[in-house]
Formats: C-alpha cells, sequence, structure tokens
C-alpha cells in the first residue's frame, strides 16, 4: 500500500504518464475509471477520490477554486454504459453501502445525466443507500469526510453530547 502511495505521489508530482494498479484495481477495465489531464498528459485513476486528490489537492500550483473553475479536465466513466463523460456534467451516487469490483474506496458511481443515476439509485436504494448529487455536492462532501468535521461543527457536536448527558442524568 505505501509503495502505491508513493508511486501515485511521484506520478503526481511529475506528470508522468503512467497506470497505478491500487489494490489490484485496473483504471483501464474499473468500472468508476476516471481520466484527468495533468501536465499535457492524460492519466487513469480507479476512483474519483484518487482523481480529485491528484487534481484538486496534489497537483502542482493547484489553487483552492480550481474545481469551481473546471480548471483540471476531468472525464468518468458512466456506471451503466461505460461511456465516458465530462466529470462536470455528472451525477453520482454518494454515502452508498454499495462494493465494486476492480475499484477503489470509496465507491462513488458516477452517471452521465441525473435521470441515469436516480433511476439506478432509486431501483437500489434499499440495497446501497446513499444518495443522487452533481459534482458540486459529491467533490464537497468527499471533502468534509477526508478533512473531517470543523472545529466548528466539533463543539457543536461536543456541546449537544453534555446536553444529551445532562438530560440524562436529570430523569435518573
Amino acid at each position: 500500500m505505501k509503495k502505491t502511495i508513493v508511486i501515485l505521489s511521484l506520478m503526481c508530482f511529475m506528470a508522468i504518464p503512467s497506470v497505478v494498479f491500487a489494490n489490484d484495481c485496473n483504471p483501464e477495465t474499473s468500472p468508476t475509471s476516471v481520466s484527468v489531464v495533468l501536465g499535457g498528459q492524460t492519466v487513469k485513476f480507479c476512483s474519483l477520490k484518487e482523481a480529485y486528490d491528484a487534481a484538486f489537492v496534489n497537483r502542482p500550483g493547484a489553487k483552492a477554486d480550481d474545481l469551481n473553475n473546471r480548471a483540471v479536465e476531468m472525464m468518468m466513466k458512466d456506471f451503466r454504459s461505460g461511456e465516458y463523460f465530462n466529470f462536470y456534467d455528472g451525477f453520482y451516487i454518494i454515502e452508498s453501502t454499495i462494493k465494486v469490483k476492480n475499484a477503489n474506496p470509496p465507491y462513488i458511481l458516477g452517471f452521465s445525466d441525473r435521470m441515469r443515476a436516480w433511476e439506478y439509485w432509486e431501483n437500489n436504494v434499499d440495497k446501497i443507500g446513499g444518495r443522487v448529487a452533481n459534482f458540486e455536492t459529491a467533490t464537497r462532501e468527499y471533502s468534509k469526510a477526508a478533512s473531517g468535521p470543523s472545529k466548528k461543527n466539533l463543539a457543536k457536536q461536543e456541546a449537544a453530547s453534555k446536553q444529551v448527558e445532562f438530560l440524562l442524568k436529570k430523569k435518573q
């Protein structure tokens, strides 16, 4: 695993076109494959998380607003059709419990349009849970999950926990 992370980091920083097989995943055949143009080279990843990190977190010269400005060319494979679509125009099933073969977690399923995503989610919601989101919501939620709750939210959670404890003691 450490070797894969080192290889991925080197690839991102030097923009060397190569294929990374993390966790036995082949980005050429992965149903969650994402291709990203980095340093003029197209690089494929097995998951949206890996592609997001390479394009918006680890890329030299990355700016905070690059995602909103659509500064990096990204294409994601449609989970149903297998055809690539513009990442920024897609819809995603996020926060689900689905496990996808030949893919890396977190398993974010991409769809070229909202109706496709909605139909797949609606037909499988009992098994996989989650929800449908556009790219902005999907990446914002991914970023929150990766960085954890903010200090403000942690303080709110702690205050709420103390209130619950107080009420429970008061009932006894």
